[in-house]
């Protein structure tokens, strides 16, 4: 599946080729560069480059920016003077023409994201070597746990590895809402989407569940429209939650439920696992942080699955002042600086834990981080599932 760079440059491909086909300015393209201007401001805030969430976030901003009163944003009469984006051309420029046009912009990409994603997951090789691995460790998961997976993917690869698992979709493909607030536990909810997703109709708002994925799909509707949500906020509708604005996004079903589900089951999970989460989402930080908080007493281990390239994260957690591990110890009320494998009195680089297939440890907040990456945890599943149920941090000192 591609990286988020990989769907960089997919995004800025797919908008060039539609402004060369409708004729229309490359507004994701624009948007990007304003992005990136911004971010090499930032001084040492170590974010200087855009990725396709954050454009997509500011291409339906502008979209809500430049809507005529009464909608729209009164911004734009206090800063600009009721005028345009500086910079920005629209081909039919009066009333709702520009609102329009960034409307079939963003909804393009997004069903492109939707379909790109969708041909890969059907041509996945279920005897794949990395998805045995997967399946290994879950299969150790789900013998000493009751497992849920909230996947932030959209891709089909936890359900190649859980063929059956609970959806909340019955078998007609209809979205059984209740079904998901009743169960007891697991199952696999796609928090941002699935490739599994269709809108019912061409026009149609309701999301649906579709096994086949060569069948046929519709990831927006024809006619582009939008459905109101927060504010007069417009959002495309789609069946994928990409960019930004995600607490108005995830008010359409099926993800108002999975959302409801995911803050009910952080209260009440024996365990955490984190795989491969660059904690950028803030309906999820608040789900985890608050549940945490709440049971300062009886808090349950929490295990994040990382990885740390050799020439980008070299320093212990507690060394470290980039966002992700700033935000990390914040949202899992977990600061540092007494993280060290077991065993050790002071922290490891994590280049040396990786080796020595161990993880770094903070006793007193119960969370540990493996940085070998998600696949490479499947060897250790049984000692990792052990710690989660209760084990001693020995367990975690390596091979």
């Amino acid at each position: 599946m591609p990286s988020v760079g990989d769907i960089d440059q997919l995004m800025l491909t797919w908008s060039h080729e539609y402004a060369l086909a409708r004729h229309t300015p490359d507004y994701f393209a624009q948007v990007w560069k304003s992005v990136a201007e911004h971010l090499q401001n930032a001084g040492s805030s170590g974010c200087t480059q855009p990725d396709f969430e954050r454009s997509l976030s500011e291409l339906i901003a502008l979209m809500h920016w430049v809507r005529p009163p009464p909608v729209g944003s009164a911004l734009r009469g206090l800063v600009a003077g009721g005028s345009m984006p500086e910079g920005v051309v629209f081909q039919n420029p009066e009333r709702y023409g520009p609102s329009i046009a960034l409307k079939m912009h963003a909804s393009e990409l997004l069903a492109r994201l939707a379909r790109d994603m969708r041909q890969r997951s059907a041509k996945l090789e279920l005897e794949n070597d990395e998805l045995q691995r997967w399946r290994r460790l879950l299969s150790v998961l789900r013998e000493r746990f009751d497992v849920v997976i909230y996947n932030l993917n959209y891709d089909a690869i936890a359900l190649s590895c859980w063929p059956g698992a609970f959806t909340g979709f019955a078998g007609d493909g209809k979205l059984d809402s209740a079904s998901i607030h009743q169960r007891e536990w697991e199952g696999i909810f796609h928090l941002h989407g699935s490739v599994h997703f269709s809108l019912r109709e061409h026009l149609g708002e309701e999301i649906v569940w579709k096994d086949d994925l060569n069948g046929v799909f519709f990831d927006c509707d024809e006619a582009r429209s939008a459905d109101e949500r927060s504010d007069g906020r417009d959002f495309p509708r789609t069946t994928l939650v990409a960019g930004g604005f995600k607490l108005d996004q995830l008010l359409v079903e099926p993800f108002h439920s999975y959302q409801g589900a995911l803050v009910r089951d952080a209260y009440r999970a024996d365990a955490i696992l984190l795989g491969g989460y660059g904690f950028a989402d803030a309906h999820v930080n608040r789900a985890l942080k608050n549940a945490i908080i709440s049971r300062r007493e009886t808090r349950p281990p929490v295990l994040v699955l990382d990885w740390a390239d050799d020439h980008a994260r070299v320093h212990p957690i507690s060394f470290r002042f980039e966002r992700w591990a700033h935000v990390l110890m914040d949202v899992l009320h977990a600061p540092g600086p007494n993280y060290a494998p077991p065993g050790h009195v002071s922290p490891l680089p994590p280049k040396e834990l990786k080796a020595a297939r161990a993880c770094e440890v903070s006793p007193m907040h119960r969370t540990a981080l493996w940085y070998g990456g998600f696949l490479a945890a499947a060897p250790a599943a049984d000692r990792l599932g052990a710690w989660l149920g209760g084990g001693d941090d020995t367990l975690l000192a390596g091979k």
